[in-house]
């Protein structure tokens, strides 16, 4: 990990900008959307991670960000190995978990063949003890959310996974219940689509799940 000073976000997506050791590079941004609207970053101290391979546009990916004498976890795309580390561990030796498994179209982000269970992660930032979930400012939500409707009418399990990243959340509500992202989550939940909460915490240079009890407005 490398040590550095955030500076700013670039307007388009994965792009910033960072201060290593008083010069300004460009660093990777792991994230589908921009953080600044669900976290302050600016002049805040962040580790980095060193990317691998050649003719690469940047050297660093963004990986947490100091906050309250711990870290907390940008990199959602090592929440994904986090988690299937978290969820091996749970299963006996006999059970399998696959992880971005096909299922017809749908990929999920784990599969379990012997419960017939798929799990999809979602990752929750925010600066307020109540964190505000929009469905319909995740491209993919909605298209996803469609193909587990399907999967829980042909009789998979589904767990919908929330991981909260920011220590300070308390509860979790969607945003506007009219729009059609959002009654078709909560369509799902009637379905039988299972809700569930974990919280990210940093424990000897590295990142750990725990179940969290989280409130819910659903």
């Amino acid at each position: 990990m490398k040590k550095a000073i955030f500076k700013k976000e670039l307007s388009g997506r994965f792009l910033c900008e960072v201060d290593i050791d008083d010069r300004i590079e460009l660093c990777y941004v792991p994230s589908s959307s921009h953080l600044s609207p669900y976290i302050n970053l600016k002049d805040k101290k962040v580790l980095l991670k060193k990317n691998k391979g050649k003719n690469l546009r940047t050297k660093y990916t963004l990986y947490a960000v100091e906050y309250n004498d711990t870290y907390i976890l940008l990199n959602l795309n090592d929440l994904n190995d986090i988690f299937l580390k978290f969820l091996n561990n749970s299963l006996n030796n006999s059970v399998e978990a696959k992880k971005e498994y096909k299922i017809n179209k749908y990929k999920s982000d784990y599969y379990i063949p012997k419960y017939k269970k798929v799990i999809e992660i979602k990752g929750v930032i925010s600066e307020d003890e109540t964190a505000i979930y929009n469905f319909n400012t995740h491209a993919r939500a909605y298209a996803q959310l469609k193909s587990i409707k399907g999967l829980l009418k042909e009789g998979y399990k589904v767990d919908y996974v929330f991981v909260i990243l920011t220590p300070q959340i308390s509860k979790i509500n969607i945003s506007d219940k009219r729009l059609k992202e959002n009654k078709l989550f909560i369509e799902c939940i009637r379905l039988g689509m299972d809700i569930k909460f974990y919280k990210t915490i940093y424990l000897n240079n590295q990142f750990k799940l725990f179940e969290q009890n989280i409130l819910k407005n659903f």
